[in-house]
């Protein structure tokens, strides 16, 4: 039995338009679907907004939640991360040794990602944009070392995550009284292992699709990981106030 003759170029441009706006739907439905839950996180969390963010003296913590609330992409990541590194700092009794460890970290990994995502853009030269049925411009290349965008992120969530678990274990285990006791503790390890494991659970997948999937799917997941990070950032401000506002003692706090 003959195979069918090979598509011709104008055929072939044809599927590549019909394949680039279903992969653009595609992504639509994820973003559409990420924004819903985040506008749904909002308003079970607003009580709490309201309480500890807009009713109250502003501090510290209050500017970092509404500059958290309103940037995105690698900006909301290095936030997310200076909230990781205070945390850590924090636990660690303010130790200005490990203070200048994370913290130069913290610049590379910002640097890295900005570097990655600068030189795909500009090395990204072949667009499609076909006007009103389809906003917007998409890439039909994708150079392979943006697979490497998520890795920075990843190696300093590992490392905040094994230096916070290590921490609250220690504390845990050397209290003499119930876990109950030391609910600051608790708070910090509960939202370290929540938020190491949400990381793991984006940013594999993006390695993964920018890796082998088609161009046309690269921007897929990242609308998704946005409001997985900013859930995340404003989830952890947001319970820290809360548990201070309850009257946790601050000597919890102590060199260990």
């Amino acid at each position: 039995m003959a195979s069918p003759p090979p598509p011709t170029p104008a055929q072939a441009e044809i599927d590549e338009l019909i394949l680039l706006v279903q992969d653009s739907k595609t992504t639509s439905y994820f973003a559409i679907a990420a924004l819903s839950f985040l506008i749904y996180d909002h308003i079970l969390s607003l009580d709490h907004e309201i309480e500890f963010i807009w009713k109250r003296r502003k501090s510290l913590a209050s500017y970092v939640y509404i500059w958290f609330e309103g940037v995105s992409s690698t900006l909301i990541i290095a936030t997310v991360d200076v909230i990781l590194l205070m945390r850590v700092w924090i636990l660690f009794a303010k130790s200005s040794r490990l203070l200048y460890i994370l913290a130069p970290m913290m610049l590379v990994e910002i640097g890295i990602m900005f570097f990655i995502a600068a030189f795909t853009i500009l090395h990204s030269n072949q667009y499609v944009h076909i006007g009103p049925i389809l906003p917007g411009c998409y890439s039909t290349t994708v150079p392979k070392y943006f697979t490497l965008y998520p890795v920075p992120s990843l190696v300093v969530t590992f490392t905040m995550f094994i230096l916070t678990v290590y921490n609250c274990t220690m504390r845990l285990g050397l209290s003499f009284t119930s876990r109950n006791a030391m609910p600051l503790v608790n708070l910090f390890l509960r939202d370290g292992v929540y938020w190491f494991l949400a990381v793991v659970a984006v940013n594999p997948p993006q390695i993964i699709i920018w890796a082998v999937a088609r161009p046309t799917l690269t921007e897929i997941l990242i609308i998704p990981s946005i409001v997985v990070y900013s859930i995340i950032g404003s989830r952890v401000l947001l319970n820290i106030m809360e548990i201070m506002a309850i009257g946790v003692v601050h000597h919890q706090i102590v060199t260990v």
